[in-house]
């Protein structure tokens, strides 16, 4: 009996936050490909590449034509609202020509889909201090604004993203990703927003896994997890996708706090 070959993913960015969650768990159930532009680790156990999105001759000769699915989780340094005139520069290079480059080399290779990672960002003008200001979830149906240029910069880049999934046979989606971080307990105790934003560890996971398998040929999803008072509607996630978040912060806070209360009370 012979086994359908797995599918190949290339994690553009990779060696970042999200690439260093997806990668291991990524790779039990797909052939994986990490690329950044940084000179490949040491001790990488996966297959690398190095290449810069802001150059479109390096993603063109760069990834392998056999890709099923490019995710797009190139990101910069986090940046105040206002930025000067160097950093706009910089950050609409990698926001927007950057993934512009990305859904292009898409179209040329033939690679069906991309991933692209964008932003809670993009609506945080509804937002503050992770409640919403609607007196309801945001949602996707809202109109998108921002208060910063960078979630300006990935609307853009969700818009470059519909026009190639009408105008190709490219698939794109889109994810408004909460807050991540490998530190999920420490994150929690000592930012309280984040009980309300955070997208798990294991969400994460299972958010993309479900980007990778959908027959959406475009759509914008927000990815948090099962938080109380989470600002985000996931509804469409859970529909299109099938995503379901298993993970609440108030779980992951609350075993810290108890760990700490124990080794309070051993010290």
């Amino acid at each position: 009996m012979t086994h359908a070959p797995l599918k190949k993913i290339l994690l553009i960015g990779g060696l970042g936050v999200i690439g260093q969650i997806l990668a291991d768990a990524l790779a039990e159930q797909y052939e994986l490909i990490i690329a950044d532009k940084h000179e490949s680790p040491q001790e990488s156990r996966h297959d690398y590449i190095q290449l810069d999105i802001t150059e479109y001759s390096q993603l063109v000769d760069k990834i392998p034509r056999d890709i099923d699915t490019i995710v797009n989780l190139v990101a910069m340094m986090e940046q105040p609202e206002i930025v000067d005139e160097d950093t706009i520069v910089a950050m609409t290079d990698l926001y927007v020509k950057g993934a512009y480059n990305v859904f292009l080399a898409a179209t040329q290779l033939g690679i069906c889909r991309v991933i692209f990672t964008s932003s809670n960002h993009v609506t945080d003008y509804y937002e503050k201090d992770g409640k919403s200001l609607l007196g309801r979830e945001i949602s996707v149906e809202d109109y998108p604004l921002s208060r910063s240029v960078y979630g300006a910069l990935k609307l853009a880049g969700e818009s470059l993203g519909h026009v190639i999934s009408t105008q190709t046979n490219v698939s794109v989606i889109c994810l408004r990703v909460g807050t991540i971080r490998l530190d999920e307990r420490e994150a929690l105790q000592r930012y309280p927003r984040f009980r309300r934003t955070l997208l798990s560890k294991v969400d994460i996971v299972n958010l993309f896994k479900c980007a990778i398998e959908t027959d959406i040929k475009f759509g914008i999803y927000y990815g948090v997890s099962d938080n109380p008072g989470r600002p985000w509607s996931i509804s469409n996630a859970i529909q299109d996708l099938q995503f379901m978040p298993l993970v609440s912060s108030k779980d992951i806070y609350y075993i810290g706090e108890i760990v700490n209360h124990e080794l309070d009370n051993h010290s």
